[in-house]
């Protein structure tokens, strides 16, 4: 969990159980004991015990009598983790490709079985004259990411795994049969599971990259998130290829379930982009049009209102504990719809749309 405030020290605290009242507690004592009184949002899992922590935690935030320790009654205090859904997300499209993804795995993790295994492959990767310094690693098949590093690695070693197969044929099917009762494993790869795996590893960069990106420690990102959540969007819509089409269509719905409509999101996302001074209102409009595609103008007028009505909000909030502090008055608060500025390196067709509306 990640609570929404700069903490020098992080403390390992044993949780008891995992049910969502034990999570609040624990998470009561952390900020009483750090003396944290105010808290904008709390980035968690989707872990169902999660969404009722966060509840009582609000209710019990409430009791501290602290005047906005949660802001609007802790409607966004739940952030969900971009990370954690972008896994789930590709994990519904890995599941279709399983079958490809489990050849390649098997002729990596035979590679990988033992000291002797790996001195051949590194024969093998002399013998076809390949130049890379790095050798195939393995995945842990929950974390999609390292599926992808493994696929990406192990498809600039296809010529490599062929002479394998070729010069160490005999053991190579013997480990893939395994021992009497044991049920045989696929492989070895074939042309087919390496033109797949290639187009899967493109397919699935544009993730990879936003997972880094969102995980960065040293710099803000909240403010790209919602730009990097259309980019997500427009490149499951646009799959026009047959096969990654298969892919994207559970992915698509995972999508929709937890990022589909303008109240499943974390409002505050909005604000972010807002006060970005190369986003700023104009940007959050845009956004709004082009994931409703033009059909809904009353659903983008309506998402903007509730923006800029959050926004005034947030500043008489601002503006208030400025006063009572004894902080000299901010001058007047506009929000501005200039000018926009977009990466001219766009993910999607979402992107150059974007960049026409300048």
């Amino acid at each position: 969990m990640i609570i929404g405030c700069c903490i020098r020290e992080f403390y390992i605290c044993v949780i008891p159980n995992h049910k969502g009242e034990a999570i609040a507690r624990l998470l009561e004592d952390c900020l009483l004991e750090w003396g944290i009184e105010k808290i904008l949002t709390i980035t968690v899992d989707n872990a169902s015990s999660n969404d009722v922590a966060l509840k009582e935690l609000s209710k019990r935030i409430g009791d501290w009598g602290v005047p906005n320790a949660l802001l609007h009654q802790g409607r966004n205090l739940h952030m969900r983790c971009v990370a954690h859904i972008l896994n789930l997300i590709v994990n519904d499209g890995l599941s279709v490709m399983k079958i490809f993804i489990g050849v390649i795995r098997n002729a990596v993790r035979y590679v990988r079985s033992s000291p002797q295994r790996l001195d051949f492959f590194k024969e093998c990767v002399e013998r076809v004259k390949l130049e890379c310094k790095r050798l195939v690693i393995l995945d842990v098949p929950t974390r999609w990411n390292s599926t992808f590093l493994m696929l990406e690695r192990a498809l600039k070693f296809q010529k490599t795994f062929d002479r394998m197969v070729d010069e160490d044929a005999g053991n190579f099917w013997a480990w893939l049969q395994g021992d009497k009762g044991e049920k045989p494993k696929e492989g070895p790869p074939m042309s087919v599971d390496w033109h797949y795996g290639e187009q899967f590893v493109d397919f699935l960069r544009p993730f990879y990259e936003i997972t880094l990106k969102v995980c960065c420690f040293y710099s803000p990102t909240v403010h790209n998130t919602f730009g990097d959540l259309l980019s997500i969007y427009g490149l499951l819509q646009e799959q026009k290829n047959s096969c990654l089409s298969e892919i994207a269509s559970p992915m698509q719905d995972k999508f929709q379930r937890y990022w589909g409509s303008f109240d499943k999101l974390n409002h505050y996302l909005f604000i972010a982009i807002v006060l970005d001074p190369r986003h700023k209102l104009e940007k959050v409009v845009d956004y709004f049009e082009i994931l409703d595609d033009g059909d809904m103008d009353e659903n983008v007028e309506a998402n903007t209102k509730s923006v800029k009505d959050l926004l005034y909000d947030l500043y008489k909030v601002y503006e208030k504990e400025g006063r009572e502090s004894g902080v000299s008055e901010v001058g007047g608060s506009q929000v501005s719809s200039g000018g926009i500025s977009s990466s001219s390196k766009g993910l999607t067709e979402l992107k150059m749309r974007l960049k026409e509306k300048k």
